[in-house]
């Protein structure tokens, strides 16, 4: 086993990871009427109906980049903490913030090799 190997979890392929975004801090005249505590998970795709509820489209593109990033293991130099990031919806008058983790007990894998995705 490579170095390489070992850093992607050895033969398994390349990991792909839940995501968790929750709202941690919401403006009162937020227009989707998001709320500190609201959460949203996605359980790296396993699960399609396991996402409910609705975030607004404006904030999800201004998490989408954290999203996809930590979602394949990117580890982003300016951020401490390589499983979690804050960022912030693009409303300049009614803000929500949201945190957005990377759920490590829910990965598949993305096997190289054969090119097809194994559950583990």
């Amino acid at each position: 086993m490579t170095e390489n190997d070992s850093q992607r979890g050895g033969n398994k392929g390349a990991p792909i990871y839940g995501i968790r975004i929750t709202v941690v801090k919401s403006h009162p005249d937020c227009r989707a009427q998001h709320k500190v505590g609201d959460t949203w998970e996605d359980n790296c795709g396993l699960d399609k109906d396991s996402i409910k509820g609705f975030i607004c489209p404006s904030a999800y593109f201004a998490l989408h980049p954290i999203v996809f990033g930590l979602r394949y293991g990117v580890k982003f130099p300016w951020i401490k903490d390589s499983e979690t990031s804050v960022c912030c919806c693009p409303a300049i008058d009614t803000p929500v913030h949201f945190k957005i983790d990377r759920v490590k007990d829910k990965v598949r894998w993305y096997s190289e090799e054969n090119e097809t995705e194994q559950t583990c």
